[in-house]
């Protein structure tokens, strides 16, 4: 696929989440497409995942797709968003190495606050994730590529469960 295009914006993440105008979009638009490939994907499956990314690339999303995508993707990917970006708000990247930005009036977030965000933002957007899969099973006929992604080592098939625990098996 030679265009991805974005599932949601990054003005539209600034407006409903927990960030502030002036965080660097350039960081947001990066993860964005990160946490598309990474978890939407996933979850819709490479066909239906290509449908709507080829909509959106040419402007023709449909009614369904339309309300698949602002119903349940966006909201799940706003928080995968903010989950995948998060660490990296405050470091920069130079050819001085890594810089960690400061600032007079402002103390730094410890890194166990920050754990406790992107655990914060991880369950909601999975609790989002859980929601859309839930949506798709229930509206499958009307998103046939949602049980048909196709075939080949490439394609993704979507998850069965959108979060798990691990098992303890005892001191075998």
């Amino acid at each position: 696929m030679a265009n991805i295009g974005r599932f949601i914006s990054p003005a539209k993440i600034k407006q409903e989440a927990f960030v502030d105008e002036n965080v660097d979009e350039k960081k947001l638009s990066n993860s964005i497409l990160t946490c598309q490939q990474l978890y939407t994907k996933e979850i819709l499956g490479t066909a239906l995942y290509d449908q709507i990314n080829t909509q959106i690339e040419n402007a023709t999303l449909t009614s369904n797709n339309n309300t698949l995508l602002t119903s349940y993707i966006q909201p799940a990917l706003k928080y995968w968003v903010l989950y995948d970006v998060l660490p990296l708000l405050s470091l920069q990247i130079t050819n001085k190495g890594v810089i960690k930005k400061r600032s007079e009036n402002t103390e730094q977030a410890t890194a166990e606050e920050i754990l406790m965000m992107k655990e914060y933002f991880k369950n909601l957007a999975e609790r989002w994730d859980e929601k859309t899969r839930l949506y798709l099973i229930e509206n499958s006929a009307t998103f046939t590529l949602y049980l048909n992604p196709g075939t080949g080592a490439d394609n993704i098939h979507p998850k069965g469960l959108t979060y798990g625990t691990g098992w303890f098996l005892g001191n075998t």
